[in-house]
């Protein structure tokens, strides 16, 4: 493509983000992309794919745009809710919303230093359940916002409970932005089974993106580790509960005998228990040893655990309460004990330690404000709150010690 043609498609993009451009120059501006087909320039596979990307729009959307008619709500039609600047520390970023098992460190450097060039980024999509802003779409941006210290960044707000933004959520990770990791896919399929264990196998997989298979897998490995309740009924897309079929028996294809011709055959010794590894072979999430004085907190890990299992059974007898319409629960508010519940999970597994603290390194924790004092942090902790340059630190340090070994 021919560098005017170039410069020309900035122009015109210019126009549609900037706010001079009215519903008449916004229409005229499409029209010129869509007709001398500038959208190749990025590489887009059509001028409908283009107009997502970019702004979020549907062939609809851009179509009423382009006849010169504002959208509903919108402004100049970004999205489908209403547009507007919040401030940063009003979003909730940590409602279970956020389907990426970590936020990656290069694009929200990458975000951040482009911002600070001015570089104009969509708005982030948030859900306002009627007293909470919580983040569906965006989270590089917003963390990119927040380590350059701005205070507020635009959204596009929307109605709906954090079960409608979970669901947005999945979708829109699923069809656009950084390509998903197997960590996050399998994420995604943990968040939507806690959210929604009574949705068949193959409805789920449809919301996530992925395979039948992997949401079977991950179901019952949920419910062999108890953070799940086996839900017998199933729903489907059309609708429809089905009742999963009963697992068949194996007959045994071994001779059946009197109990009295059976040896009897000695008592077999227990093996012995394995001793816990030495201090030194005890290491955190990041696989990095944890200081000896830190062990015994790091050996709780089981309380949380214990903790965040008794709340999901809690959740699960409550959605199939909600499901068979008990009328035991007949003035509960559900959606309302169902947030709540979540929000609890989501705060109490901030207590589960995930890695020992880069900050104060476990040794002087009572001066520490990153990890307030117990050497260790969470997860959550870890992704959103330490640096890029201490993680890499802690690689290389990791890798160096490794040589050592060899």
């Amino acid at each position: 493509m021919r560098i005017a043609e170039s410069d020309r498609l900035n122009e015109l993009e210019k126009i549609i983000d900037g706010d001079q451009g009215t519903t008449e120059a916004v229409g005229l501006a499409l029209q010129e992309i869509r007709d001398l087909k500038l959208y190749k320039r990025v590489h887009a596979k059509s001028f409908e794919a283009y107009c997502q990307a970019k702004w979020g729009w549907t062939r609809h959307q851009t179509g009423k745009l382009i006849a010169g008619q504002a959208l509903d709500g919108a402004g100049k039609g970004k999205g489908d809710g209403k547009l507007t600047r919040l401030k940063l520390a009003m979003i909730v970023l940590d409602a279970g919303t956020q389907i990426r098992a970590r936020l990656d460190d290069d694009t929200v450097e990458e975000y951040a230093a482009a911002m600070k060039e001015g570089a104009k980024f969509p708005p982030a999509i948030v859900f306002h359940d009627g007293s909470q802003y919580l983040l569906a779409d965006g989270f590089h941006r917003v963390a990119a916002a927040v380590r350059n210290g701005f205070k507020d960044f635009a959204f596009d707000v929307r109605a709906g409970s954090k079960s409608e933004t979970l669901k947005y959520a999945l979708s829109a990770n699923a069809q656009h932005g950084l390509k998903r990791t197997n960590a996050d896919k399998r994420r995604s399929v943990e968040l939507a089974l806690a959210e929604w264990p009574h949705l068949a196998d193959a409805e789920l997989a449809r919301i996530c993106a992925v395979g039948n298979k992997f949401v079977g897998d991950t179901r019952r490995e949920m419910e062999d580790n108890l953070v799940l309740n086996k839900v017998e009924i199933r729903v489907g897309h059309d609708g429809r509960k089905r009742k999963l079929p009963p697992v068949p028996i194996q007959p045994s294809s071994a001779p059946q005998c009197e109990q009295s011709d059976v040896p009897t055959a000695p008592p077999v010794a227990s093996p012995a228990p394995v001793p816990p590894p030495p201090p030194s072979q005890i290491l955190d999430g990041t696989g990095w040893p944890i200081p000896t004085q830190l062990i015994p907190l790091w050996q709780r890990t089981d309380e949380v655990q214990e903790m965040l299992t008794a709340l999901s059974r809690v959740k699960g007898t409550l959605r199939a309460a909600q499901e068979n319409k008990d009328t035991l629960f007949a003035e509960v508010n559900y959606s309302s004990a169902l947030s709540q519940l979540d929000q609890a999970w989501t705060d109490i597994k901030t207590g589960k330690p995930f890695a020992v603290c880069p900050t104060c390194q476990g040794q002087v924790p009572d001066k520490c404000t990153l990890c307030r004092g117990r050497g260790l942090i969470s997860e959550h902790r870890w992704n959103t709150c330490v640096t890029r340059e201490d993680k890499a630190f802690r690689e290389k340090a990791k890798a160096e010690s490794g040589k050592r070994k060899l």
